[in-house]
C-alpha cells in the first residue's frame, strides 16, 4: 500500500491549501513518466525553449493522497454527479485498478486490482458527490480523518503500507451531517464524477502518479517542508504559549527533538510571526524558497484564503490603544483579548482573522454542518519565518471591495526591508525602485478543509 501526495503542474485545486506564484526566466523539465502528452517543437536557441516560461504557478493541497482524487483515472463511473469522458489516448495512471498498460514502466504495472483485494482492513469505496451520499456519510462531506505525525508512520507499517485503517482512521464521533464515523473510510476516494475540475485539469497538464511526500505528520509541517524542504531549524528564541515536546509517551507534541540540540517541528504549532495566531506558535530560522527567489530577483506571491484580515491592523491598533504603533513592531497575541470575534457570528478567536464561512456552500451549506475559519494560521508557511512574514496583514489597496489594478500590480514587488537587523514589515505599495519580492497577500475566495488519506497496498 502507498501513501502519495497530489500533485498537478501549473493547476489543481486549492481546498485548504494556497498557491504560490514565481515570475521566472525559461526552463526546462524532463521525465520519465507523465500522463499528459508534452507539446514539441523547436528550440529557439541553445538552452532556450520553444515555448519559455515567464511564470510559476504552484496549487499546494495537503493532507490528500493521488488515489483519494485520482485512484481510478481516467474512468468515472458516470452514476452520478457530472459525466466525464476521458480524451481518447489518455494515459493510465498507476492507480486503484489493474495497471498492465505498457505506457507504465515495467515497476509500476500490477496485475491485481486493489479495489477488491487490499492488504488493508477495508478495500476502498467510492464516495459520491452529493452531500451526504447516497449512503449517509458516504459523499462530500466526511469524518476528518487521523494524520498525526507518529500514527501515520504506524499506518506504513515498515513499509507493509498495510495498517491505514487501524492507524489513521477515525472510528469516534460523529461526521458533519450527524454520521457516525468509520475507521475504514480512510481507505475511500472520488472520481471525476465529483472532482470534474481536477480530472479536467489532468487531461490537459502533466501529472505525477508516482509521487511520494517526504515528510509525516499534519498541515503546518508538509507547508513548511513544501517551502523549505526541511521541517528542521526551529528559532527556539522566539516562540509563544509553550509550545509541546514529543516524548516516547505522548509522540505528538508540537516539536521533536533532533538529537543534536536542536528541534523539528512534528505538529500544528501556528506562525510566530502573525498577528492571527492566538494560541502555541514557533518560528523558523533559515531560509525558504522566497528567499532565495529574492536573492535572484525574482518576483513572488503566496495566496491563501482569508488573508485579509476581518480587523485591519490599523483599526487594530486604534481598538487596542497603541495607535502610534509602526509596523516594524511586533508582539506576540497582541490582539488576542481584544475580543475583535465577537462582531463575527460564528467565528472563534483569530485576533485580525475572524472571517468565517458555512462548510459546504457549494452542497448548499448555510450553517448546517458548521462553520469553517477562511484564515488557518498554521497553513501560512511564510510568517513562521521573519524574513518573509507579513504578520500584520497589511493588504494592497481596494475600491469598492474591489483589489484595485495598481494594487494588484504591486503583488511580489514589495520587499522586506531591514534596519539595524529589524525586520520592518513596511506595507505594499506602489512599485518604486524594488525589485525583490515579499509574500503581500489579496484574499482569495474562502475554502474548506477536509482532511483525508486514501492509502493502497504496494504493487
Amino acid at each position: 500500500m502507498r501513501k502519495h501526495k497530489l500533485g498537478l503542474l501549473l493547476a489543481l485545486t486549492a481546498i485548504a491549501g494556497a498557491i504560490l506564484v514565481a515570475a521566472t526566466s525559461a526552463v526546462g523539465q524532463e521525465g520519465k513518466h507523465s500522463t499528459a502528452h508534452a507539446a514539441t517543437g523547436p528550440a529557439t536557441a541553445a538552452g532556450g525553449t520553444y515555448t519559455p516560461i515567464k511564470h510559476v504557478v504552484v496549487i499546494f493541497q495537503e493532507n490528500v493522497s493521488f488515489d483519494h482524487y485520482f485512484g481510478t483515472y481516467p474512468n468515472a463511473a458516470n452514476t452520478d454527479g457530472q459525466k466525464f469522458t476521458p480524451a481518447v489516448g489518455t494515459p493510465v495512471v498507476d492507480g486503484l485498478p489493474p495497471a498492465t498498460s505498457p505506457t507504465l514502466p515495467k515497476k509500476l504495472q500490477h496485475s491485481s486490482n486493489l479495489l477488491t483485494s487490499n492488504p488493508n482492513q477495508a478495500a476502498p469505496v467510492r464516495l459520491d458527490s452529493s452531500a451526504v451520499g447516497t449512503t449517509q456519510g458516504q459523499g462530500q462531506l466526511t469524518c476528518d480523518q487521523d494524520h498525526d505525525y507518529s500514527d501515520e508512520q504506524k499506518s506504513f507499517d515498515a513499509g507493509k503500507m498495510d495498517f491505514f485503517v487501524q492507524a489513521t482512521g477515525t472510528g469516534s464521533g460523529t461526521g458533519p451531517v450527524g454520521n457516525p464515523c468509520a475507521a475504514k473510510q480512510v481507505m475511500d476516494y472520488y472520481d471525476g464524477n465529483t472532482v470534474t475540475g481536477l480530472w479536467t485539469y489532468a487531461q490537459h497538464y502533466a501529472m505525477s502518479d508516482n509521487s511520494y511526500g517526504t515528510t509525516f505528520g499534519p498541515s503546518a509541517p508538509g507547508a513548511i517542508n513544501l517551502v523549505a524542504g526541511d521541517t528542521g531549524g526551529v528559532d527556539t528564541s522566539h516562540s509563544a504559549n509553550i509550545p509541546s515536546l514529543s516524548t516516547p509517551s505522548s509522540p505528538d507534541g508540537d516539536l521533536a527533538a533532533d538529537g543534536k540540540g536542536g528541534y523539528s517541528l512534528t505538529s500544528d504549532a501556528q506562525p510566530y510571526w502573525d498577528d492571527c495566531s492566538t494560541r502555541d506558535a514557533v518560528a523558523f530560522s533559515g531560509q525558504n524558497i522566497g528567499d532565495v527567489l529574492n536573492q535572484a530577483g525574482i518576483s513572488w506571491g503566496w495566496f491563501q484564503a482569508g488573508l485579509r484580515p476581518s480587523t485591519s491592523y490599523s483599526d487594530g491598533l486604534s481598538a487596542i490603544g497603541q495607535k502610534t504603533q509602526s509596523t516594524a513592531t511586533f508582539i506576540p497575541d497582541e490582539f488576542k483579548n481584544a475580543g475583535f470575534q465577537t462582531k463575527v457570528p460564528h467565528s472563534s478567536n483569530q485576533a485580525l482573522c475572524d472571517s468565517v464561512h458555512p462548510v459546504g456552500v457549494a452542497l448548499g451549506g448555510t450553517g448546517q454542518w458548521g462553520y469553517k475559519n477562511d484564515y488557518i494560521p498554521h497553513h501560512e508557511p511564510f510568517d513562521y519565518y521573519a524574513s518573509t512574514a507579513n504578520p500584520h496583514h497589511l493588504a494592497i489597496p481596494r475600491q469598492n471591495g474591489t483589489d484595485t489594478v495598481p494594487g494588484l500590480k504591486t503583488i511580489g514587488r514589495d520587499t522586506q526591508s531591514i534596519v539595524n537587523g529589524v525586520p520592518q514589515f513596511t506595507p505594499p505599495t506602489t512599485t518604486t525602485t524594488r525589485r525583490t519580492s515579499i509574500s503581500w497577500w489579496r484574499r482569495s475566495p474562502p475554502v474548506s478543509c477536509r482532511r483525508r488519506h486514501s492509502p493502497r497496498s504496494a504493487s
